[in-house]
């Protein structure tokens, strides 16, 4: 979720034309010294926490390709500070928005422990579709959302209200 960052990258060999890539992806590279690169990175490859692999190529006669270097976007610590709605009805299907902070493109809500199919809206809003089967009886639920590693964790989890139907007469 960080906005686009400049990295400097130290090593040896570089060249004017010296460029990089980050998990295949084409990045500005710009030469410093023969021992540092200026990388750009865009905001859209830290919009979630992963591994990704950065690799500098110097172009031929010659040149060729680096070893590839672990670059890690660390996930935000996540924070659940409420659900709406807080109560849904018994046996129907219901999409619950849950507010806090630390969300990312790739947080899951888990529902009891289980992961469900998550919309994210941004850092602060994410929701989540429970179905009539999830919400089956009275009581109620756990939601929590996770965010991957890495340094990914899941929050405490928050109650969710289901409310038992109105029974009728036929």
């Amino acid at each position: 979720g960080s906005p686009a960052l400049t990295m400097t990258v130290t090593g040896t060999g570089y060249i004017a034309a010296t460029s990089a890539t980050l998990n295949g992806t084409a990045l500005q590279a710009q030469y410093v010294t023969a021992t540092s690169l200026q990388v750009a990175v865009p905001a859209a490859a830290l919009a979630a926490g992963q591994e990704m692999n950065l690799v500098l190529s110097n172009p031929s006669p010659g040149g060729g390709s680096s070893a590839a270097s672990k670059f890690l976007v660390m996930s935000p610590t996540p924070m659940v500070t409420g659900v709406s709605p807080r109560t849904v009805p018994q046996g129907v299907d219901a999409i619950v928005t849950v507010n806090g902070t630390g969300f990312e493109a790739n947080s899951v809500v888990l529902y009891n422990g289980s992961e469900r199919p998550t919309t994210f809206v941004n850092s602060t809003t994410v929701q989540v579709k429970l179905t009539a089967n999830d919400l089956k009886s009275f009581g109620s639920g756990e939601i929590s959302v996770m965010n991957p590693g890495p340094g990914g964790s899941t929050t405490t989890p928050t109650q969710l209200v289901i409310a038992a139907t109105t029974p009728t007469i036929t």
